[in-house]
């Protein structure tokens, strides 16, 4: 098999070749201290979601990802790992429950982590953030986890701490077919400590309300 594209290194792809050395060993030792500060957190929520889910019989938990490190927006948005064919510009690590209905398939989302992807219009900084997050947009079940009043509760409470980001569309709206929740609490401090507390605060402010009144 012939290769017909010709391929040539310029002067700053030779310097990473030099220099890759120095940058894997940057990146290894900060992503490891990362998932250092990560890994306990995705415990906690594996065993809290457990408990709170062992308690519904029409739910289920998996675990799609931990720790799950993406360079590329394809394996960011799906939820399996997939061969990386291009590197993009954007790093996540990925953390990502899934709670199940079990006969509708519907799916919320729980999602923490650290993102980075200036190209994301979704957000109006470039800096790298860390993140916890909870969506849901069923396809069959029509029916709210909550009202908008919960979300703009919660968004009171914490916005002296962190920034919030959500969306929300009832079943009542006009506007749309959809139902859409989505609540993001989003850290643009690199403080293990700040973080931390934002994971406890997800977990008893936004996630138990919401996984205590699931029908």
């Amino acid at each position: 098999m012939s290769i017909k594209q010709k391929i040539e290194f310029n002067e700053l792809d030779i310097k990473f070749h030099e220099e890759l050395p120095t940058v894997m060993d940057l990146l290894s030792a900060c992503t490891n201290k990362i998932i250092d500060l990560l890994t306990p957190i995705h415990d906690n929520l594996d065993h809290f979601l457990n408990e709170m889910i062992s308690k519904k019989e029409n739910y289920k938990l998996k675990i799609i990802f931990k720790n799950m490190i993406s360079f590329n927006n394809e394996i960011f948005s799906s939820n399996k790992a997939t061969t990386l064919n291009k590197i993009h510009n954007q790093l996540a690590i990925i953390n990502r429950f899934h709670i199940l209905h079990i006969e509708s398939k519907d799916c919320i989302e729980v999602e923490f982590g650290l993102y980075y992807d200036p190209n994301d219009e979704t957000y109006d900084n470039t800096e790298p953030f860390y993140h916890f997050t909870i969506s849901y947009n069923p396809n069959k079940l029509e029916i709210n986890l909550k009202d908008e009043s919960f979300y703009k509760k919660i968004e009171t409470d914490l916005k002296e701490k962190y920034f919030i980001k959500s969306e929300y569309v009832g079943k009542d709206n006009i506007d749309s077919e959809k139902i859409h929740e989505w609540f993001e609490i989003i850290i643009q401090k690199y403080e293990p400590e700040l973080i931390n507390q934002a994971s406890k605060d997800f977990m008893e402010k936004v996630l138990a309300p919401i996984l205590m009144v699931l029908p």
